[in-house]
C-alpha cells in the first residue's frame, strides 16, 4: 500500500483568533507556519484531522472480501480504478461494494455477496487506485477538542522555544521537547501501527 496526499486541508484545526488568545500575543506570521506544523505533527499521530482526500495505491486485490483503507475516519471513496496489464483504465462499480466506516481507526471497502474484485492481470506497478475522502470535517468545529488543544500547546511550546536546545541564564542546557501534556490529550486519537 503506498498512500499521497490529493487535496490537501483548506483550513487549519485551530482558528487564528483562538491560537492568538491562548498564546496571549498579537499577530505574528510566524504562527501560521507553528500551525500547520503543529497540524502535520499531530496528523502523523493521529491521522487525517480536516477533511482532505487521498490516493491509496495497491499492487493487487485482497485475498478476501476486504479492502483496508490506509487512513482513520473514512467519510466515502470517491472512486476505485484500475490498470490491466495493457494500462487500460477501469473503474470498478460501486455496486461491487459497500464502505464501512463505523471503525473510526479501522475503515474498510466490502465486497457485497456474491461479488469478486477483477480478475483481469494488473499492470506492473500500482496498477490499483483507491481515491477517498477522510478527516473529522470540513472546518474546526468537527476537529475533538483535546486535539485542538494539543495543537495549541505545540505552537506556544514552538513559538516560545525556537531552538532544539534552550538554555536559561544560571542553568544548564535542556532539550526542547514535545510536552507531555500534548501526548495525554492525544492519547485516545492516536492511530497505532
Amino acid at each position: 500500500m503506498v498512500l499521497k496526499l490529493y487535496t490537501a486541508p483548506t483550513v487549519e484545526p485551530v482558528l487564528g483568533d483562538e491560537l492568538g488568545s491562548h498564546l496571549r500575543v498579537g499577530e505574528d506570521p510566524m504562527l501560521s507556519g507553528y500551525l500547520k506544523a503543529a497540524r502535520q505533527y499531530v496528523e502523523s499521530l493521529c491521522g487525517p484531522l480536516i477533511t482532505q482526500t487521498w490516493l491509496q495505491y495497491e499492487d493487487e486485490w485482497p485475498n478476501g472480501d476486504v479492502l483496508k483503507i490506509g487512513k482513520p475516519r473514512l467519510q466515502s471513496v470517491t472512486s476505485i480504478t484500475y490498470l490491466d496489464e495493457d494500462a487500460v483504465s477501469s473503474t470498478l462499480s460501486a455496486t461491487y461494494y459497500t464502505v464501512q466506516t463505523a471503525s473510526e481507526f479501522a475503515p474498510t471497502v466490502v465486497l457485497k455477496p456474491d461479488q469478486s474484485w477483477p480478475g483481469d492481470a494488473l499492470y506492473n506497478s500500482n496498477p490499483i487506485t483507491i481515491t477517498f475522502v477522510c478527516g473529522y470535517g470540513a472546518n474546526a468545529t468537527y476537529v475533538p477538542e483535546p486535539i485542538r488543544l494539543a495543537i495549541m500547546i505545540l505552537v506556544g511550546t514552538w513559538y516560545e522555544h525556537r531552538e532544539a536546545v534552550v538554555v536559561s541564564p544560571g542553568a544548564s542546557m535542556a532539550a526542547a521537547i514535545i510536552p507531555y501534556s500534548v501526548d495525554a490529550l492525544l492519547a485516545d486519537y492516536r492511530v497505532w501501527p
